[in-house]
């Protein structure tokens, strides 16, 4: 099915980071190819203040914590207007509870496998059904629905000069890794060990003679984390945990030379300003949710964390591992390894 550029079209993705940031290069095809098209992205609060900023789109900022009044007041917003779409790209069920609210002739979610928490009752089209696909591959379904739209790998997330300038003064013209321990305390099993962390964080100053950025959100549980790093380090790295608003994290990403991180919001934040990343991912598959670009340089222990599991590889492609000892299989030494290869694709070693 393909449909002519409609007149108006709302996006429905209230959430994560890394996932917005996956959604932007679909967006970005569709505007592209219908720059009359009329955008407006209902989006979650704590994502609005790195991506509200896009030119020639509205953003409607949904506070998922004020629970139904935040839907009351949704409703109202939206209230008297009709859209022609509306891309339906989260597959939760208080998404599609929301997406009730949005009055639209065409509602287009996830094919009948990938359409989780009943979100196949919320809508009237589906994106075609693949398999084995990567996020990002998905969400260009969406875009591709309409005649003649071709992908741009384009995120274009505006950065103030002030932001630019913040970054510029921490990585002050150096070699900088931005380590990223962990994801948030609601995927502990996506983690690395810090020890593990801190042996590389000290091959990149001491051999590589880098230094090493720390960076996270502001919670208890990120900060515990860049703690038992640091003490673990024999050298001496900038923690900036907590100290950074979304806005300077992108900025401090794209100034920097490359990011260690486990399966988080940060992976994709350096895809979409061409930052290398060392991706760790073992409780995730990264064909799936990894990064999009540079996948060359993702530690993979995903099919051995499986079979580790459940005694065969033959799983769901979307399986996660709810289970902290898979990461245990990334050791240190793989990880300098990469970095070293990194580095030496990079010229930037001593």
């Amino acid at each position: 099915m393909t449909l002519a550029c409609p007149r108006s079209l709302c996006i429905l993705r209230l959430s994560a980071l890394g996932d917005i940031c996956q959604i932007l290069p679909a967006v970005r095809s569709l505007q592209q190819h219908c720059p009359s098209t009329r955008l407006t992205w209902i989006i979650g609060k704590n994502e609005a203040p790195l991506f509200s900023d896009i030119p020639d789109i509205e953003f409607i900022i949904f506070d998922k914590k004020a629970g139904w009044s935040a839907l009351w007041r949704l409703w109202k917003q939206l209230r008297g207007r009709h859209f022609d779409v509306l891309w339906h790209m989260q597959s939760a069920f208080r998404a599609s509870v929301l997406s009730v609210v949005v009055s639209a002739k065409i509602k287009v979610g996830f094919d009948r496998a990938r359409a989780a928490d009943l979100q196949g009752w919320f809508t009237n089209k589906c994106i075609p059904a693949r398999e084995r696909e990567h996020m990002v591959d998905a969400f260009f379904a969406f875009a591709e629905m309409f005649q003649g739209v071709e992908r741009q790998l384009r995120w274009a997330i505006p950065l103030s000069e002030e932001e630019r300038e913040f970054a510029r003064g921490y990585c002050r013209g150096k070699t900088t890794l931005l380590l990223n321990p962990c994801a948030t305390a609601v995927f502990p099993w996506r983690n690395w060990q810090a020890d593990r962390y801190a042996a590389v964080a000290d091959y990149a100053v001491v051999v590589l003679g880098w230094q090493v950025l720390i960076i996270g959100g502001p919670s208890e549980y990120e900060q515990n984390m860049a703690q038992k790093v640091e003490f673990a380090m024999s050298e001496s790295p900038i923690n900036l945990v907590g100290q950074t608003s979304l806005k300077q994290l992108m900025a401090l990403i794209a100034e920097s030379d490359a990011v260690l991180s486990p399966d988080s919001g940060p992976v994709h934040l350096a895809n979409a300003v061409d930052t290398p990343v060392i991706g760790l991912y073992a409780a995730t598959n990264p064909d799936l949710t990894g990064p999009y670009v540079g996948r060359d340089w993702v530690i993979n222990a995903w099919p051995q964390a499986v079979k580790q599991q459940f005694g065969t590889q033959t799983v769901p492609w979307t399986q996660r591992l709810h289970n902290e000892d898979a990461m245990c299989l990334i050791d240190s030494q793989s990880v300098i390894g990469k970095l070293q290869a990194l580095a030496d694709y990079l010229g930037r070693c001593p």
